[in-house]
């Protein structure tokens, strides 16, 4: 029987906060420091662009970070431990959820996360995350999906390199083709 219940019940979230901008850097000093969706990855984090030696608010490894300012919803990973500024939110699982579970809930309900429209951002706030509903089937069932939706992704992945290699291939032809008829015009 799979039960539905909110974010706020099956795990912690941290709203980030930024700390001043005198201790950022580019330097690798401190922590990796992440302000919003810029560096998020397919997945995972991308390498950080920011350092921190002031520390705010933290995500680790393993948190799902959502974006919480425009654009609301976006999901990543957490590879590290992080310092989050105020565009993203953490969500630590418990144990009765898979991180990657809720990765992938989040990923599949983004368009409905729509949070508040501001003057100036589309937001949401730590509240209205945690009152996200959720379904929560067992862990052995939440594996099988996950494990089901990675091969589904693994098979994605295939046909987007395939239809990339089949469009260079035909921009060459075209290349060809046009560099043919110059030069038989031209002749």
């Amino acid at each position: 029987i799979e039960s539905k219940k909110t974010v706020g019940e099956i795990a912690t979230v941290i709203a980030g906060q930024s700390p001043e901008s005198k201790y950022y850097n580019k330097d690798a000093k401190g922590i990796p420091f992440y302000q919003g969706k810029k560096e998020f990855g397919d997945y995972e984090l991308k390498k950080p662009i920011f350092w921190t030696t002031r520390t705010t608010k933290e995500a680790l490894k393993g948190d799902v970070l959502l974006s919480v300012r425009a654009p609301v919803g976006e999901t990543n990973i957490c590879n590290d431990k992080i310092c989050i500024g105020r565009g993203l939110a953490a969500i630590r699982a418990n144990n009765d959820i898979s991180s990657e579970f809720v990765f992938y809930f989040l990923n599949s309900i983004k368009n409905q996360i729509v949070g508040n429209i501001g003057a100036v951002f589309n937001s949401i706030n730590k509240k209205q995350i945690e009152d996200i509903i959720i379904p929560v089937p067992s862990i052995n069932k939440q594996n099988e999906i996950i494990s089901k939706i990675n091969i589904l992704l693994s098979h994605i992945k295939e046909i987007n390199l395939y239809t990339k290699q089949k469009l260079d291939y035909l921009s060459a032809l075209k290349s060809s083709i046009l560099k043919q008829e110059i030069e038989n015009k031209a002749v």
